[in-house]
């Protein structure tokens, strides 16, 4: 059909770049909503990220910022929707 987009009638494709937070401190087997903050060994891990230099979408978690933050991103924006599941009474 011409105009380029990957067999997509014109429409350029995106690129999407998942990643999820590093290791949280660990309290209980789940901990969801919790908002924990990252363990030592996940601040570290998060350090070593190589975020590309893409819009970037967070959860209002803050392991989720901490893990942007640390990785050197400080131009992320918050979506209330990214919050992780409410395991309710079974976190902690």
């Amino acid at each position: 059909t011409g105009g380029g987009g990957g067999g997509t009638g014109g429409v350029p494709m995106a690129e999407i770049v998942v990643v999820r937070h590093a290791e949280p401190e660990r309290r209980g087997a789940f901990w969801g909503a919790t908002d924990l903050p990252l363990s030592a060994a996940g601040l570290v891990m998060a350090a070593g990220l190589r975020l590309p230099d893409y819009r970037l979408y967070c959860s209002p978690l803050g392991r989720a910022r901490q893990t942007a933050e640390a990785a050197g991103r400080r131009d992320y924006i918050v979506i209330e929707e990214l919050r992780e599941i409410d395991y309710g009474p079974w976190e902690g």
